[in-house]
């Protein structure tokens, strides 16, 4: 189990910062630029945290500085479902407001494939959904 100290990784295409908090795992990852491959690697890292850390309530920010195209977010909300199915419940922050709607899309699809998700315009709003 992960103190509750952060860890945080650099990786070629983006940094990622894992905190344990009450509850939850929370994730911050931010990079110049997401993309398919982007976005897949960091799932894939952010997967293999939560279960070494036996989290199943993950909190995740992201930072980058573009939006995925509606076939890339669709991809990636197929992606997520499967590797992380019915055990989790993930709350998303992107800090680009101007994203919601494309990320309401991929929360529709991954809810509709069984993923319990939910995306939110602030930390606090995620915090309290993954409280309930």
């Amino acid at each position: 189990m992960m103190s509750n100290a952060s860890v945080d990784e650099t990786h070629p295409d983006f940094s990622i910062r894992f905190e344990q908090r009450s509850g939850y795992l929370y994730v911050f990852v931010s990079g110049p630029r997401d993309d398919l491959g982007v976005s897949t690697r960091f799932w894939e890292r952010i997967h293999a945290q939560a279960v070494d850390s036996e989290n199943n309530r993950l909190l995740v920010e992201e930072d980058f500085p573009n939006q995925l195209s509606t076939v890339e977010l669709f991809e990636i909300a197929k992606r997520t479902t499967s590797m992380f199915g019915y055990r989790f419940k993930i709350a998303h922050v992107d800090q680009r407001a101007s994203d919601m709607e494309l990320n309401r899309f991929a929360e529709t699809v991954a809810a509709n494939r069984g993923l319990q998700t939910r995306v939110f315009s602030t930390v606090s709003a995620a915090e309290e959904w993954l409280a309930s």
